[in-house]
């Protein structure tokens, strides 16, 4: 860290005021997620399914809706399978936890989601420039971040993914940037974005390493599953598309976001999806164009990932974890130079338990301003890096 980045480190902090606040609001959420955590299915069971079924030997059946269906009646008598549908090479991962009961693996799987975090408020404070503590507290009394842990979820290691890659871009380790953002392959919806903008501002060494990287990756769960597992994936993602499979991953709250919004309008299937193309296409073409000209790294990703929240084909509350790099940048433009625009955004990021009582479209419309506010302030530092 340089001189000046540690001086910011040293002037940018939470008054009193807000730092209660979060604490409170840390409190709260991760105390009413352990007590809600007791009676529903947790997202840790699909990937626990996932390792049991290679720890068996099934590796052939890893996309076999009706075994994964039995696999889970049998150990949780469940009615309606919640699949794992992540590439294969992910599944290895939890195959040593499937030798555990589920409650110890889950709890193991927690407890390594937050060394998970740790290292995630190491490089965020890295790259943020910004006090450990305060990353701290921002991360743990946001909402996403508290179920990801609770829910026995993923989306953590894909927080840690792009946190590392975006430190290892500015230190110009290009390649491996790209070869440690290809590990979050298991969910390359929420990849690709980053990636396609990254590769558009001529980063050519990281796009080099993620190509490298996701063909391993993918030939490596080729190699687990067969090439005919490889198809059985792919029709269960489309099954699971269409909206009439009945898993327990189906409903609103499988897409708060941009197509959640269209869904709500009950207009006909095919017009459905062709605006939904058409307006995430046009979004995504408009912003990486308009990010080339941005000479901040932390305010492309900032934007790039507010737009893939708000885009993604599938996104759940958890998958949200992604708008911790917009929060830091809009934390650090209201620190420096106070705006109530901004800071009304920050303070819905952390109000997203009530805004779980207005439904799913609310958090589309979180996820657009927190777009459209990153999108403000990448304008408004390139403007006065150029006047300056």
């Amino acid at each position: 860290m340089t001189t000046s980045a540690s001086a910011r480190t040293a002037t940018t902090t939470l008054s009193r005021e807000p730092a209660l606040l979060l604490i409170i609001v840390a409190i709260f959420n991760w105390v009413a997620l352990m007590l809600y955590a007791r009676s529903v299915t947790l997202d840790f069971t699909g990937l626990y399914t996932g390792g049991m079924l290679l720890l068996h030997g099934q590796h052939h059946q890893l996309y076999n809706l009706a075994t994964q269906a039995t696999e889970q009646a049998r150990l949780f008598h469940f009615q309606s399978p919640l699949p794992y549908n992540h590439l294969a090479y992910e599944a290895l991962l939890f195959a040593p936890l499937a030798a555990l009961s589920f409650h110890t693996a889950l709890w193991v799987w927690r407890v390594l989601n937050v060394a998970v975090l740790l290292m995630s408020v190491h490089g965020l404070s890295a790259l943020f420039a910004l006090p450990r503590p305060m990353v701290a507290l921002l991360l743990l009394a946001f909402l996403p971040v508290s179920l990801a842990v609770v829910q026995g979820q993923d989306s953590l290691l894909l927080l840690a993914a792009i946190t590392g890659c975006l430190c290892m871009l500015q230190q110009r380790r290009g390649f491996a940037a790209g070869l440690l953002l290809s590990c979050a392959c298991f969910k390359p919806h929420l990849v690709l974005p980053l990636a396609i903008v990254l590769l558009l501002r001529r980063e050519i060494r990281f796009a080099f390493g993620f190509a490298c990287g996701a063909i391993a990756w993918v030939a490596l769960s080729i190699a687990v599953t067969g090439l005919d597992g490889w198809w059985q994936m792919i029709a269960l993602l489309r099954y699971e598309a269409s909206g009439t499979s009945g898993l327990a991953a189906d409903g609103a709250w499988s897409h708060p976001n941009l197509i959640g919004a269209l869904l709500s309008l009950h207009l006909a299937p095919p017009l459905t999806q062709m605006l939904y193309v058409l307006l995430a296409a046009s979004l995504l073409a408009a912003t990486a164009w308009k990010m080339r000209a941005v000479p901040s790294l932390q305010q492309v990703a900032a934007v790039t990932l507010a737009l893939t929240v708000l885009v993604a084909p599938h996104i759940t509350l958890h998958d949200f974890t992604l708008l911790v790099v917009p929060i830091f940048t809009l934390s650090l433009r209201v620190v420096r130079a106070p705006s109530l625009l901004y800071a009304i955004g920050l303070a819905l990021c952390y109000a997203m338990f009530p805004l779980m009582v207005l439904g799913p479209l609310s958090f589309f419309l979180l996820a657009a301003y927190v777009m459209w506010s990153a999108m403000g302030v990448a304008t408004q530092s390139t403007a006065e890096t150029s006047h300056s």
